[in-house]
Protein backbone atom coordinates (compact mmCIF):
# COMPACT_ATOMS: atom_id res chain seq x y z
CA UNK A 1 0.00 0.00 0.00
CA UNK A 2 1.42 2.86 -0.89
CA UNK A 3 -0.06 6.21 0.62
CA UNK A 4 -0.12 9.32 -1.85
CA UNK A 5 1.44 12.51 0.31
CA UNK A 6 -0.37 14.78 -2.09
CA UNK A 7 -3.90 13.38 -0.96
CA UNK A 8 -3.32 13.55 2.42
CA UNK A 9 -5.34 16.65 4.59
CA UNK A 10 -3.32 18.79 7.05
CA UNK A 11 -3.04 17.79 10.47
CA UNK A 12 -4.10 13.59 11.43
CA UNK A 13 -5.21 11.21 8.96
CA UNK A 14 -6.41 8.03 10.56
CA UNK A 15 -6.00 4.00 8.25
CA UNK A 16 -7.35 1.02 9.53
CA UNK A 17 -6.05 -1.92 7.94
CA UNK A 18 -7.15 -5.61 8.43
CA UNK A 19 -6.16 -8.78 6.58
CA UNK A 20 -6.57 -10.63 4.73
CA UNK A 21 -9.71 -7.80 4.23
CA UNK A 22 -7.05 -5.54 2.66
CA UNK A 23 -5.42 -7.45 0.28
CA UNK A 24 -1.95 -5.35 -0.14
CA UNK A 25 -1.56 -6.25 4.03
CA UNK A 26 -2.10 -9.62 3.41
CA UNK A 27 0.57 -9.57 0.91
CA UNK A 28 2.58 -8.39 3.78
CA UNK A 29 1.55 -10.84 5.71
CA UNK A 30 1.95 -14.20 3.79
CA UNK A 31 6.05 -12.49 3.04
CA UNK A 32 6.38 -12.91 6.90
CA UNK A 33 4.96 -16.20 6.76
CA UNK A 34 7.20 -17.70 4.30
CA UNK A 35 9.96 -16.10 6.58
CA UNK A 36 8.72 -18.75 9.68
CA UNK A 37 5.81 -16.82 11.29
CA UNK A 38 2.76 -18.68 10.46
CA UNK A 39 -0.20 -16.56 11.37
CA UNK A 40 -2.77 -17.32 13.75
CA UNK A 41 -4.57 -14.28 13.73
CA UNK A 42 -4.28 -11.74 11.19
CA UNK A 43 -2.46 -8.42 11.38
CA UNK A 44 -4.77 -6.04 12.68
CA UNK A 45 -2.79 -1.98 11.71
CA UNK A 46 -3.82 1.12 12.95
CA UNK A 47 -2.04 4.54 11.79
CA UNK A 48 -2.33 8.22 12.83
CA UNK A 49 -0.47 10.05 9.69
CA UNK A 50 0.41 13.76 10.13
CA UNK A 51 0.84 15.81 7.73
CA UNK A 52 3.93 18.39 8.64
CA UNK A 53 4.91 19.63 5.57
CA UNK A 54 6.97 18.46 3.77
CA UNK A 55 7.61 15.79 6.85
CA UNK A 56 5.08 13.03 8.16
CA UNK A 57 4.47 11.59 11.20
CA UNK A 58 3.41 7.95 11.67
CA UNK A 59 1.99 6.75 14.82
CA UNK A 60 0.56 3.87 15.18
CA UNK A 61 -0.13 -0.22 16.69
CA UNK A 62 0.06 -3.51 15.16
CA UNK A 63 -1.67 -6.05 16.66
CA UNK A 64 -1.43 -9.82 15.51
CA UNK A 65 -1.04 -13.40 16.52
CA UNK A 66 1.56 -15.97 15.50
CA UNK A 67 3.10 -19.04 15.77
CA UNK A 68 6.76 -19.16 17.38
CA UNK A 69 9.36 -22.07 18.19
CA UNK A 70 10.39 -22.14 22.21
CA UNK A 71 14.15 -21.11 22.02
CA UNK A 72 14.04 -23.66 25.11
CA UNK A 73 12.25 -26.97 24.30
CA UNK A 74 11.90 -26.17 20.24
CA UNK A 75 7.88 -26.99 20.79
CA UNK A 76 5.90 -24.40 18.44
CA UNK A 77 3.71 -22.11 20.60
CA UNK A 78 1.05 -19.17 19.98
CA UNK A 79 2.79 -15.23 20.27
CA UNK A 80 0.18 -12.65 20.82
CA UNK A 81 1.70 -9.36 20.58
CA UNK A 82 0.04 -5.45 20.51
CA UNK A 83 2.96 -2.84 19.55
CA UNK A 84 2.67 0.68 19.34
CA UNK A 85 4.99 2.58 16.77
CA UNK A 86 6.14 6.04 15.85
CA UNK A 87 8.51 6.32 12.52
CA UNK A 88 8.92 10.17 10.85
CA UNK A 89 9.18 9.79 7.27
CA UNK A 90 11.50 13.32 5.96
CA UNK A 91 12.02 13.77 2.43
CA UNK A 92 15.56 12.62 0.97
CA UNK A 93 16.71 16.14 0.02
CA UNK A 94 15.46 17.69 3.76
CA UNK A 95 17.75 15.32 5.44
CA UNK A 96 20.74 16.36 7.04
CA UNK A 97 23.55 15.16 8.69
CA UNK A 98 22.94 11.72 10.48
CA UNK A 99 19.98 9.50 9.85
CA UNK A 100 17.59 8.75 13.43
CA UNK A 101 16.59 5.27 13.38
CA UNK A 102 12.97 6.52 14.25
CA UNK A 103 13.40 8.34 10.40
CA UNK A 104 12.75 7.07 7.46
CA UNK A 105 13.96 8.79 3.91
CA UNK A 106 11.41 8.59 1.05
CA UNK A 107 11.33 10.52 -2.15
CA UNK A 108 8.68 10.83 -4.46
CA UNK A 109 4.73 11.57 -3.62
CA UNK A 110 4.45 7.91 -2.22
CA UNK A 111 4.93 6.53 1.38
CA UNK A 112 5.42 2.33 0.73
CA UNK A 113 3.63 0.76 4.05
CA UNK A 114 4.37 -2.30 3.55
CA UNK A 115 8.27 -2.21 4.67
CA UNK A 116 7.42 -0.47 7.68
CA UNK A 117 4.53 -2.83 8.62
CA UNK A 118 7.34 -5.78 8.02
CA UNK A 119 10.18 -4.17 9.96
CA UNK A 120 7.62 -2.92 12.59
CA UNK A 121 6.92 -7.02 13.04
CA UNK A 122 10.32 -8.18 13.42
CA UNK A 123 10.56 -5.41 15.78
CA UNK A 124 7.92 -6.33 17.79
CA UNK A 125 9.33 -10.04 18.67
CA UNK A 126 10.41 -10.42 22.12
CA UNK A 127 14.62 -11.34 22.39
CA UNK A 128 13.81 -14.41 23.28
CA UNK A 129 10.86 -16.76 22.56
CA UNK A 130 9.92 -18.88 25.42
CA UNK A 131 6.60 -21.14 25.12
CA UNK A 132 6.24 -20.36 29.06
CA UNK A 133 8.68 -18.46 31.66
CA UNK A 134 9.69 -21.28 33.81
CA UNK A 135 10.52 -23.26 30.34
CA UNK A 136 12.85 -26.65 31.18
CA UNK A 137 14.47 -26.96 28.00
CA UNK A 138 15.69 -30.15 26.43
CA UNK A 139 17.90 -32.61 27.46
CA UNK A 140 20.98 -32.30 26.08
CA UNK A 141 21.69 -35.96 25.83
CA UNK A 142 18.10 -37.75 25.02
CA UNK A 143 16.16 -34.88 23.51
CA UNK A 144 13.42 -35.29 25.87
CA UNK A 145 11.40 -31.88 26.27
CA UNK A 146 11.60 -31.51 30.58
CA UNK A 147 8.47 -29.55 30.15
CA UNK A 148 6.51 -33.22 29.39
CA UNK A 149 8.53 -35.07 32.50
CA UNK A 150 12.12 -36.28 33.56
CA UNK A 151 14.71 -38.03 31.11
CA UNK A 152 16.06 -41.61 32.34
CA UNK A 153 19.82 -39.73 31.71
CA UNK A 154 21.88 -39.99 35.05
CA UNK A 155 23.18 -36.73 35.70
CA UNK A 156 26.38 -35.54 34.08
CA UNK A 157 29.20 -33.95 36.97
CA UNK A 158 30.56 -31.34 34.64
CA UNK A 159 33.95 -29.77 36.40
CA UNK A 160 33.08 -26.14 37.32
CA UNK A 161 35.51 -24.11 35.27
CA UNK A 162 36.79 -22.34 38.85
CA UNK A 163 37.73 -26.20 40.06
CA UNK A 164 41.43 -25.62 39.61
CA UNK A 165 41.12 -22.18 41.63
CA UNK A 166 39.28 -24.47 44.09
CA UNK A 167 42.87 -27.17 44.31
CA UNK A 168 44.84 -23.88 44.69
CA UNK A 169 42.86 -22.58 47.64
CA UNK A 170 42.89 -25.68 49.21
CA UNK A 171 46.37 -26.37 48.93
CA UNK A 172 47.45 -23.08 51.19
CA UNK A 173 48.44 -21.04 48.39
Amino acid sequence: MKLKVGQLHPGENVFQYKSPKDTWLNEVEKSISKQGYPFQRGIELELNVTKLDPDFLVRGRMAFEASRTCDRCAEPFPISVKHPFHVAYVRAQKLEGDEDLDQTVFDGDEIDLAPLVEEQFHLSLPFAALCQEDCQGICQSCGQNKNLGDCTCAPKNVASPFSELAKLRDSGR
